[in-house]
């Protein structure tokens, strides 16, 4: 999915592992937790994955061709399609718990 919108925005390098914990002291924040978690979604078909991804982070509002990016998550999320059309789609979330700095 990121690959399928990144053609279309400039990610800059917010996609790296660390990117929320470095960016906390200039924001005037301590790091008082961080974890991963895990979420798992299900879309009943075709329309409902490509509204449902064209909706997350606004990758729809970058979107020069809106059908040409839902056609292109299609084919990225291809491997999470069920053999009766519904997609299984499981996202791995970095979690960061902050404080002010005193």
């Amino acid at each position: 999915m990121k690959a399928a919108a990144a053609v279309h925005r400039d990610e800059g390098t917010y996609w790296r592992p660390d990117a929320i914990e470095s960016l906390l002291p200039a924001a005037g924040l301590a790091l008082e937790h961080a974890f991963d978690t895990t979420w798992a979604y299900a879309y009943a078909d075709d329309a409902s994955l490509i509204e449902a991804m064209l909706a997350a982070g606004g990758a729809g509002a970058i979107a020069p061709d809106e059908a040409a990016l839902g056609r292109e998550i299609l084919r990225a999320m291809a491997h999470c399609r069920q053999p009766d059309g519904r997609y299984f789609v499981s996202n791995e979330w970095h979690v960061v718990v902050a404080r002010p700095l005193p």
